[in-house]
């Protein structure tokens, strides 16, 4: 499978050629900090250019707010934007949630519009004010119950973040999900359509 997808990425680069734009996402886990000896690996060594979107994995929900996992996640997020400097066209995104945050605290957030307004707004003043360029949802993982909780969060964010762009005269922020490959998981839990408006 392995191989698979490297020859498939290795056609498309040969039919591309320098004329396909392309995005290189990477993630960043703050768990990497504490791999022993040279695997240890911190913002710090992050390569700006090898990349055009770097999102920050993981922060986790606080009730309906986005909070910090690690104790030195607020700095790591600062370092992170100050990378733009080095490259200006690098978008930086703020990845939520994750394997360790389980089901139950999104499940609980997108259950009615007044915990996902307040999430909204959570988010907005955490990107803005660590200069991410937007937010990544990582839910592990919505279920049928779910689903159309997550239809209108999504829509919802989408209205909420192009307003606030407007209203500041700044660029919208950006908003992005982390979905499984298995298509039963998908079906279940995700409105792939109405997503992707």
């Amino acid at each position: 499978m392995e191989v698979s997808c490297v020859l498939a990425a290795a056609c498309l680069l040969l039919f591309c050629g320098s004329s396909c734009s392309r995005n290189v996402i990477c993630f960043y886990t703050n768990w990497a900090q504490y791999r022993s000896g040279s695997a240890s690996f911190t913002v710090s060594k992050i390569d700006p250019t090898l990349c055009t979107h770097i999102n920050f994995a993981f922060a986790k929900l606080d009730g309906n707010n986005i909070a910090e996992y690690e104790y030195n996640d607020k700095e790591m997020w600062k370092q992170l934007n100050d990378l733009k400097q080095t490259n200006p066209s690098l978008k930086t995104f703020l990845s939520v949630g994750g394997a360790t945050l389980g089901h139950g605290p999104f499940s609980n957030m997108v259950f009615t519009k007044e915990n996902r307004i307040a999430f909204i707004n959570s988010a907005i003043a955490v990107l803005r004010s660590f200069s991410f360029d937007g937010l990544d949802v990582d839910w592990e993982f919505p279920t049928a119950t779910d689903k159309q909780n997550l239809k209108l969060f999504t829509q919802e964010v989408s209205e909420a973040f192009k307003m606030e762009g407007q209203n500041t005269s700044r660029s919208p922020l950006l908003l992005s999900f982390c979905v499984p490959a298995g298509l039963s998981t998908i079906d279940s839990g995700y409105d792939v359509g109405a997503m992707n408006r």
